[in-house]
């Protein structure tokens, strides 16, 4: 037998036979189980693991993949006596258990105290808690190696404090007694941070953390997660939030950060990076920055400071949802390497970028700028530029222009666009852009302009004149407006 699956029934204690060996098992999920126990003349009480005999720790030793879902009255998974017997497992999912408290707990046979194998689940690859709403931890422990963990998503765990909670006094009853303090009661000179150094991921490469609100607080070992390479932050919109390089700066190897539902006013603060030695290193490698629903987000990068460098190796910069965003970036930074640029309900925008900046755009492949209430231009002018300033976009293949009522044009200077690659430009409810730009503009290979994706499109001799034919035109307005 190599799967078991086991959904919606009751089951005893008593009938829990734990003589049944299944040794070549691989999977085994277990689904809205009602685990009880029972005695002679007693009413059933909750049952505190799924598996917890001494006799069950060699059953499932070649065991791959092990979920746990809607089981309401469990506290832990596992003992630890049977945890490390489980070297074969590659996936452990624990979602929408009510109560529980611990993902592995300690021998209730009074063995161990704390776990602190140097290696648990040497072939664990995903992990995935979710809808935990009084997890405290995975474990009590310390020097914890998750030797082959490659993904790691934890959503919906607002109680977790620390991810492996280390002991913190040789006195046991005081751990004992620390171990069952809920986030709330445990003392403030206690607390430790999300991860401490009693955890390290060092093949780590994805990780979701999503309303884990302790994760804001404290700092990464780099040794912790020496691999990552995606991360995913989606906070509750939480007051204490701290900005992220105290989060980020130990991260050498990330390549895409999403970040989203914060109260964050500023995502990269200079006052705080001039403390940071070798901070540009450590997010040379930062290629995909995406950040959705930061309702007090101002502005990624303080205008009054140097260029930071975080954004030269960018490839993907999506921004959506910052009501009250004033600037994306100021006219210093450098975009070289950018190749798709996405802006969504920024309704403080005025204009997009500075021509100092469209200038570097010279990898940009894609721009699309949607639903800004108040963005009047894409590339506004630098002060002190001549009108005989040229901008290319090299690479640029698709423009798209939506929902934008007070865009007035492209660009309102006298400068010069060349768009050499631009083949696919869509332009609707602009009811205010009468004309693309002001200056010369070259468009070679494009042959319409669209009001949707599916849209045949129209064309009237050049993109200027096209931009204005479809503004005066009575039988594009539906669309135009509506």
């Amino acid at each position: 037998m190599h799967t078991i699956v086991c959904a919606s029934f009751k089951l005893l204690k008593d009938k829990l036979s734990l003589q049944v060996v299944f040794p070549i098992l691989e999977r085994l999920q277990l689904s809205s189980v009602n685990l009880v126990e029972t005695e002679q003349n007693q009413h059933p009480v909750r049952f505190s693991c799924i598996l917890r005999n001494s006799q069950a720790m060699s059953r499932f030793e070649n065991l791959s993949h092990l979920e746990v879902r809607g089981i309401g009255n469990i506290k832990y998974i596992l003992p630890f006596s049977i945890a490390r017997f489980m070297v074969q497992l590659k996936h452990l999912h624990v979602i929408k258990c009510e109560v529980m408290e611990e993902i592995l707990v300690v021998d209730e046979f009074g063995v161990k105290d704390e776990i602190t194998l140097e290696v648990l689940f040497p072939l664990l690859e995903c992990l995935y808690l979710e809808d935990l709403p009084i997890l405290k931890r995975f474990c009590f422990g310390s020097n914890i190696e998750f030797s082959s963990l490659k993904t790691l998503k934890i959503k919906n765990c607002p109680k977790v404090e620390t991810f492996v909670s280390k002991p913190l006094s040789s006195d046991k009853t005081i751990n004992k007694e620390l171990r069952g303090m809920s986030a709330e009661e445990t003392p403030l000179s206690v607390k430790q941070p999300f991860f401490n150094e009693e955890a390290r991921f060092p093949k780590l490469v994805y990780m979701l953390l999503r309303s884990c609100d302790n994760i804001w607080r404290g700092q990464f070992l780099e040794e912790c997660f020496c691999k990552l390479k995606s991360l995913y932050l989606i906070s509750n919109h939480n007051e204490a939030d701290v900005s992220l390089p105290n989060f980020v700066k130990r991260l050498h190897n990330l390549n895409e950060l999403h970040v989203s539902h914060t109260f964050l006013e500023e995502i990269f603060p200079y006052e705080e990076l001039l403390d940071q030695e070798n901070y540009v290193g450590m997010l040379a490698q930062l290629r995909v920055l995406k950040l959705r629903v930061h309702p007090k987000l101002t502005h990624l990068w303080n205008e009054d400071t140097q260029p930071c460098p975080i954004f030269h190796n960018l490839d993907v910069l999506e921004v959506s949802y910052c009501g009250i965003l004033k600037m994306l970036v100021p006219s210093s930074v450098s975009f070289q390497n950018l190749s798709r640029l996405e802006i969504l309900k920024c309704h403080g925008l005025i204009n997009l970028v500075a021509s100092s900046t469209a200038k570097s755009l010279v990898q940009l492949k894609k721009l699309s700028v949607s639903e800004c209430k108040t963005i009047k231009e894409i590339v506004s002018g630098d002060r002190g530029e001549g009108n005989d300033q040229v901008i290319t976009f090299s690479k640029l293949t698709s423009l798209k222009l939506d929902c934008l009522p007070q865009l007035s044009n492209f660009c309102s200077g006298g400068y010069s666009l060349e768009f050499p690659s631009l083949e696919e430009v869509i332009v609707s409810k602009c009811q205010e852009m009468k004309i693309f730009s002001n200056g010369v503009l070259s468009t070679p290979k494009l042959k319409r302009v669209q009001a949707t994706k599916e849209d045949e499109g129209y064309w009237k001799d050049d993109l200027n004149t096209t931009i204005h034919w479809l503004w005066e035109s009575e039988r594009y307005i539906p669309q135009w407006l509506f």
